[in-house]
């Protein structure tokens, strides 16, 4: 998979899109609902985003992408819906063009304290930018911006409404922070953007120690209901989705699966086991 700084870009970043569009502009309406007909919810939408990019980037062929962040924020303005958002980007090139591209979407910067991450604003945004890694962005994020205006609107972290999203470009997602991230945060559903062949890889390789499946990781988070997408490419490239909610949309049309489900149980096997290692038939170490 080609790379721009710490974008990744194939054939499977329009699919990506396409779908992260259908999955959050149907989630934040949703959520909308929620805090306009409940008084006792958040009254924004929090959207945490570990790998947040630089934002936008070009293609091979030249077109404009726009990264997960810029998506997130403007469908959340088209929706009229309050975003309280948390983006984790280590690298600093990326975090400049990141604010770069807020920018030209008229979501524009305000002054920060010292040592504190950058922050954008709007009537409908506020966004919290961290140059560092999300083990460390994300708890300040909720410990100390979060938690303070839950209480300050009397309400508490069991009643904020939103998303967290990881999208590790092909390494292993963050399951131990997004089980803390589970228990702190139960009605912040969970999105997973995630290469299941290099995890199956992994598991027999000498070089590492994984000993845990894919299905075996995704139980460590305490979510309820599972969602998981047919996979794409050599990579099985795939979106795994976690809630509490028992009457989540399905999204068929986008081939997406309850866990739960004959369909999704077999999907979930094939992301999880070779066929080799689940035929019983010798290593899996081969795709």
């Amino acid at each position: 998979m080609p790379k721009d700084g710490t974008v990744g870009f194939s054939d499977n970043t329009p699919y990506k899109h396409d779908h992260f569009d259908k999955l959050v502009q149907a989630h934040m309406r949703i959520v909308r609902g929620i805090i306009h007909r409940h008084t006792w919810a958040f009254s924004s939408y929090v959207y945490l985003d570990l790998n947040a990019g630089s934002g936008h980037y070009y293609d091979e062929d030249g077109h404009l992408m726009l990264g997960s962040p810029i998506r997130a924020a403007l469908l959340s303005l088209a929706q009229s819906l309050p975003m309280l958002a948390c983006l984790c980007e280590q690298s600093y090139e990326s975090v400049g063009q990141l604010i770069e591209a807020f920018h030209a979407h008229q979501i524009t910067s305000v002054p920060r304290e010292i040592d504190e991450p950058d922050r954008l604003l709007t009537s409908h945004h506020d966004i919290w930018i961290f140059e560092d890694q999300y083990s460390i962005g994300i708890p300040w994020f909720i410990e100390q911006r979060l938690k303070p205006l839950a209480v300050v609107q009397g309400t508490t972290l069991n009643k904020v409404y939103g998303l967290i999203y990881s999208d590790e470009n092909g390494t292993l997602p963050p399951f131990a922070l997004l089980e803390k991230c589970a228990i702190e945060l139960p009605l912040v559903d969970q999105l997973i953007h995630v290469a299941a062949t290099p995890i199956k890889r992994q598991i027999y390789s000498p070089k590492h120690h994984l000993n845990q499946r894919l299905d075996e990781m995704l139980a460590t988070i305490p979510k309820k209901y599972w969602f998981v997408r047919l996979p794409y490419g050599q990579h099985q490239w795939t979106f795994l989705l976690g809630t509490n909610w028992d009457a989540f949309p399905e999204f068929t049309r986008q081939h997406f699966y309850r866990t739960d489900s004959p369909e999704g149980q077999s999907i979930l096997r094939r992301l999880s086991y070779n066929r080799k290692d689940y035929d019983g038939q010798g290593d899996l170490f081969s795709a």
